[in-house]
């Protein structure tokens, strides 16, 4: 009897843990999968019959706002094997893991200054790619996010959230659905339905994941949990019951569950859902719950292993050494004192350490002038110029060429270092008789057979603690800087339940401290030392903790990039009650949620100034530069932090509803209220102007004041919007011979441009020293230089350069899926999938003060940006998978994907900040998506060696010993590329109107684009565009085909057992095993005149992908 309560014990833990980390989850009845079909919503796919086929790629972009966040930590861990996978953003912010495991994956973000992010994604026999994308501006949003991943997100929904800039819910039927959702037997997950585009498209993605354990982030709900001991725990339970065949096994807390060969669906945590693991092979007897148990992990790579890195100039070069070190562990058991107190089976102990040290490569390319370039003898002037003071000064700082040529004459072969140290301890108690730290809640994969009337509660306590630093390397070394940040956070939860009733209440609080500095920042005003100064001839920044050097803008140069300070705080305070009751066939949700976020921060984008040079003078931009004579100049610095203040609250209702055997319903509707920013001293501003009157008036208006164009504004100078309500249904129905349909509807609404309206409302006059410096409108005589290296920054301007639609509408997306599923024989699954969105009131970004030439708009106004909402979005994709369940030790799948995806936004999900080429004519913006992938075959295979124990041979013997447990796998990918946008140089009319390169060439009729192209000197034909004859040109945005996605990686693993309770792991991966050159740039500028013969790179390749990479992965659980 002892023995069946401890595993009774075991069983709450094992559905408490292995599910959807959101402490908000409550009791979920999951039906009998027996005579049951599951419901489907915009956010789960199609699912799959129970099999083992194995792993598939999880990718995506983590961005702040429109800002990538280049060298964020994102981890991925198994709900069921409790295995990680980690890899960290490249430059443009984007992150991809090849995961060589089926199952739920959660995902964690770490990085300075923003609250953890979190996401799930679900691989499967019938879904192998997976997208999930983090927006990291908003802290509050960490919490609400890690509550509304469903347990069967797939990537369609990502690809959507990412359309609507990762909002706080996902486009699941709610975000509390614990994700009941599985396919008509007991362990079978859902699938991933139709695919939505790959982001992560290019070949700088190597498609390597990294297999770690140990704590993921600094503000994980499940800190401290180590994933692999309750998964032997669950190994346990399953040898030393497999003789019951499923026998029902009474718990403690009154409930029942069955214990069988899996748990279907997905368990919330505290028992707030469904069971949601399927128990693995193992044979670990003997365990003692009241010991210590816990694991130890390694992994690493080494360069030296690795394959050369393509060079583009053919010229040999030698691998910078570089490398990883990740590591960790973690401990759990029942705490007491040796001699004075026994483990009590009412209170557990998480414990949990990890560390990074990681060096990774920095491969880049410039142009710069070549030696007599810079003495001032420049093709085609008539004459030789003489440098000033200070462009002799700042030309220190531009690298001589170290290859031949005039363009991508320079190379940097670096390293960047980054070290990351995360700490967790999580302390859980059940409260009253028979209690548990594990909690308690609805039943587990099955609908319970009987209810408890006892009271029942438990009490949870988190507290999670990292730091981070790391190198922000720069093109010219002295020039970069480096960032670092420590975050705690604290959360705390009480569960109580009654019958079928249940009360789940969470508070939490997180707090991120980062800053970024460049080498000089509170050392060296560099810029007053270089002659570069200010208003008055004083310093450019009065501040230390703006020093740097302005960054300097050449149209057919690389130019000078200062790494900008900033310093930022952000905290977040948070409560959430969800209450779940069951009656009947129906399993309700209800809750709400609030949110109370701080953002303190100082700098910004462009604290150390820029120079804008375009040849306005001289015909030449670096004949403009060493004169001194610039077109325009900019800086946006504060002298103050700004402090910015947000709430947030939601409410959410949902039914999944058993409606027939071969019928379910998931029916709900969510409510949102999200608060524009407000700034704790109403430092807030903008350009106050007249939209329906053609912007011919400007001035500003600060925030609470009365502006002529819109009347009484809040103080937060946009109005909030209060009809954000979501409606969301799914269905699945099951039909005769092994067919299932399921389909769903669901709504998004996206708050990123909230932050971004903020950010730049704070640094605007006359809290900032914000200038916007044109010449060919500010000076008298546009002739005559009036803006130099000298004197480039006068006086702060009276009126910004910033503008939003007061009445702004939040964006937000539909989106609905469709999907049939048939088994075949033969263990064979064919799933055709379509999925859909549209976009509506997303958001445009315009310079409404054009470039000369253009009616109603004038010219005297200053340069400004105005945003609104406005824009559409469509996407269409269809799917046909084909999936073979694991037999005789082989697994096999394959995908192939058609999608077209098209917009007209000036931002999409917040991945960027495209300024339309015409603020008159919008829908001439109106092109393929950014992201938009047309053709995608992807595939997998696992093969177990036949050696060992029960296998073909080598079945005993030392030799079975030694070749059993090993397994190959890998995954394959190809695909066309994301499109590429053409681009004209930087020139006087875009610059005009404050942009650079916004601007388009003409498209010229009837020439092939892609004539001669495909090579790495004519990716496409350059002469299909012209530069052009008017004001505007005429090619579209995304009209360019970019290079596509070759990826082939491949794994080799063992498993060990040492014992009872012991094994150790070891993995050997491969990305890109076949080391295959993969084009991920092209040069898509279009020059003219002077720049124009000296650059001639227009449909050139820019950039490659990373060559063949090993790393290696150990742990040794005990």
């Amino acid at each position: 009897m002892r023995q069946h309560a401890r595993l009774g014990v075991l069983s709450i833990l094992l559905c408490s843990a292995f599910g959807t980390p959101a402490f908000t989850q409550a009791p979920s009845a999951a039906p009998d999968t027996s005579d049951r079909t599951p419901s489907s919503t915009p956010s789960p796919a199609p699912g799959e019959p129970s099999s083992s086929v194995t792993g598939g790629k999880i990718h995506g972009t983590v961005k702040s706002g429109n800002v990538p966040l280049p060298g964020v930590t994102v981890t991925a861990q198994n709900t069921l094997t409790g295995k990680r996978y980690a890899t960290t953003t490249d430059i443009s912010g984007a992150w991809s893991m090849d995961i060589p495991q089926n199952g739920r994956y959660v995902f964690r973000t770490q990085f300075a200054a923003f609250a953890q992010g979190s996401g799930e994604a679900l691989l499967n026999a019938a879904g192998h790619d997976q997208t999930v994308n983090f927006d990291l501006v908003l802290a509050s949003r960490a919490a609400a996010q890690a509550q509304a991943q469903d347990a069967q997100q797939n990537q369609a929904a990502q690809v959507i959230r990412q359309l609507a800039a990762n909002g706080p819910q996902n486009l699941n039927l709610l975000s509390t659905l614990t994700g009941d959702t599985a396919a008509g037997t007991a362990g079978t997950p859902a699938s991933s339905g139709a695919a939505l585009p790959s982001i992560a498209g290019n070949a700088d993605f190597t498609g390597e994941s990294v297999a770690i354990s140990g704590q993921a982030g600094s503000v994980s709900p499940m800190a401290g949990v180590d994933m692999d001991r309750l998964r032997d725990m669950a190994e346990t339970m399953r040898s030393q019951f497999a003789a019951q065949g499923g026998t029902v096994m009474n718990v403690p807390g009154g409930m029942t569950m069955n214990i069988t060969s899996g748990f279907a669906g997905g368990g919330g945590f505290f028992m707030g859902g469904p069971g949601g693991f399927g128990f693995g092979r193992g044979n670990f007897r003997n365990f003692n719950p009241s010991q210590p148990h816990g694991s130890v992990f390694w992994q690493g790579s080494n360069s030296a292993l690795d394959a050369e890195p393509f060079s583009l100039r053919g010229q040999p070069q030698q691998q910078p050494a570089s490398g990883t070190d990740r590591f960790g562990a973690t401990l759990m058991g029942a705490p007491f004192l040796p001699g004075l107190t026994k483990p009590s089976g009412k209170d557990s102990v998480f414990l949990t350490f990890s560390g990074a040290r990681n060096s990774v490569p920095v491969d880049q390319y410039a142009t710069v002038p070549t030696p007599a370039e810079r003495a001032g003898t420049i093709p085609g002037l008539a004459a030789s110029i003489t440098p000033v003071p200070q462009a002799a000064a700042l030309l220190q700082y531009i690298p001589l060429p170290n290859l031949p040529g005039e363009t991508q004459n320079y190379h940097l072969l670096t390293t960047r270092q980054s070290n990351t140290t995360q700490g967790g301890v999580r302390y859980m108690r059940g409260i009253g008789a028979n209690a548990s730290p594990f909690g308690f809640g609805g039943p587990g994969g099955r609908r319970a057979q009987q209810t408890t009337q006892a009271l029942r509660q438990s009490i949870n306590v988190n507290y999670n603690w990292s730091h981070a630093a790391s190198d922000d390397v720069n093109i010219v070394p002295i020039l970069g800087g480096k960032t670092a940040s420590d975050s705690n956070s604290v959360q705390a939860g009480y569960t109580l339940g009654k019958g079928k009733l249940t009360s789940i209440f969470n508070a939490s609080w997180n707090r991120a401290n980062a800053h970024t500095t460049n080498f000089f920042t509170g050392l060296n005003d560099i810029a007053t030392a270089s002659g570069l100064l200010g208003p008055g001839g004083e310093a450019l920044n009065a501040s230390s903790l703006n020093y740097g050097l302005p960054s300097v803008v050449l149209s057919s140069f690389t130019g000078i990039s200062q790494t900008q300070p900033s310093f930022s705080i952000a905290q977040t305070i948070s409560l959430s009650e969800t209450l779940a009751w069951i009656h009947g066939k129906h399993n309700f949700r209800f809750g709400g949620d609030y949110r109370r976020v701080h953002h303190d921060f100082l700098g910004g984008n462009n604290a150390t100034g820029t120079f804008y040079f375009t040849g306005l003078y001289t015909g030449s931009s670096l004949g403009d530069f060493l004169l001194g004579e610039a077109q325009s100049t900019s800086i946006d610095s504060s002298a103050n932090k700004s402090y910015l203040r947000d709430n947030v609250f939601d409410l959410y209702a949902q039914d999944d509803w058993r409606a027939l055997n071969h019928l379910s319903l998931n029916v709900g509707i969510r409510y949102e209220y999200f608060a524009p920013y407000t700034e704790k001293y109403n430092r807030l501003s903008m350009v106050d102007t007249n939209p329906d009157g053609g912007f011919t008036s400007v001035g500003q208006v600060q925030a609470g004041a009365t502006s002529p164009n819109y009347g009484r504004l809040p103080d937060a100078l946009v109005k909030p919007y209060p009809y954000a309500i979501a409606p969301r249904l799914g269905f699945a129905l099951r039909l005769p011979k092994q067919t299932v349909v399921r389909g769903g509807y669901g709504m998004n609404y996206t708050v990123s441009q909230y932050s971004i309206f903020a950010n730049a409302m704070a640094h605007q006059p006359p809290f900032a020293n914000e200038q916007t410096n044109e010449a060919t409108s500010n000076c008298p005589d546009p002739r005559i230089p009036c803006y130099s290296l000298a004197n480039g920054f006068p006086a702060p301007n009276a009126i910004g350069n910033y503008a939003v639609q007061p009445r702004y509408h939040l964006p937000y997306v539909q989106a609905y899926n469709l999907d049939v599923q048939k088994t075949l024989p033969w263990g064979i699954v064919l799933n055709i999938g379509y999925n859909g969105s549209r976009g509506s009131n997303l958001d445009v970004k315009i310079a409404p003060r054009a470039v000369p030439g253009s009616p109603n708009t004038d010219p005297g106004n200053i340069p400004f940006f105005f945003e609104e909402y406005g824009a559409f979005s469509r996407f269409n994709a269809g799917t046909v998978r084909v999936n073979k369940r694991m037999s005789s030790g082989i697994s096999l799948g394959a995908n192939y994907q058609y999608s077209h995806s098209i917009d007209d936004a000036g931002s999409v999900g917040g991945t960027s900040s495209i300024v339309a080429q015409n603020w008159q004519d919008i829908a001439a913006d109106e092109g393929n998506s950014t992201f938009d992938v047309r053709h995608k075959v992807s595939g997998h295979y696992l093969y177990e060696l036949p050696f060992g124990k029960d296998k073909f041979w080598l079945t005993t013997g030392a030799a079975s010993h030694i070749f059993e447990g090993f397994s190959i796998s890998g995954d394959f990918t190809f695909a066309t590329g994301t499109p590429l946008t053409p681009t004209y140089q930087a020139n006087i009319a875009d610059v005009a109107r404050g942009t650079t390169g916004t601007l388009r060439p003409d498209r010229i009729p009837g020439v092939s684009l892609t004539a001669g192209g495909g090579s790495l000197k004519q990716w496409f034909n350059p002469a299909a565009f012209t530069q052009p004859a008017g004001l505007y040109g005429t090619a579209s945005r995304n009209a360019i085909p970019g290079p596509g996605t070759i990826d082939n990686d491949m794994s080799l693993s063992k498993t060990v057992q040492l014992g009872d309770t012991r094994s150790f792991e070891i993995r050997a991966t491969a990305s890109n095993v076949f080391n295959t050159v993969q084009y991920s740039g092209v040069y898509t500028t279009l020059y003219s005149g002077l720049e124009a013969q000296r650059v001639s790179n227009f449909g050139q390749v820019s950039s490659a992908g990373s060559m063949r990479s090993f790393n290696f992965n150990a742990r040794f659980r005990f």
